[in-house]
């Protein structure tokens, strides 16, 4: 029997990468809790948390702190392989990256 991981996004509403890292849960299929912090006091919130900066989205995953969208996304994938978030092909993935830089 598997226990689902316990998963926690803080975000801020009006954020782009935050809503990203929702629909990335939800696309996953990952039972999360949404913690909304307020923008200003969030950054002294996170580091409160225990996060190394102040910045959303950040994820609680099973005790792992993760913070960005693209750090996120590559937990995600590694914590729940199917459906990936990425292309399995080298060249279509190396493309996605490049165009995250």
């Amino acid at each position: 029997m598997t226990v689902a991981p316990k998963v926690k996004l803080y975000m801020f509403t009006g954020s782009g990468p935050s809503l990203t890292a929702r629909l990335m849960l939800e696309h996953k299929g990952i039972d999360h809790k949404v913690v909304h912090v307020m923008v200003g006091p969030h950054a002294f919130g996170m580091l409160g948390r225990g996060f190394q900066t102040m910045t959303v989205p950040a994820l609680k995953l099973d005790g792992r702190r993760v913070q960005g969208s693209r750090e996120i996304s590559r937990a995600l994938d590694e914590l729940v392989p199917q459906p990936p978030l990425f292309a399995a092909d080298p060249a279509q993935r190396q493309a996605v990256e490049d165009a995250e830089e």
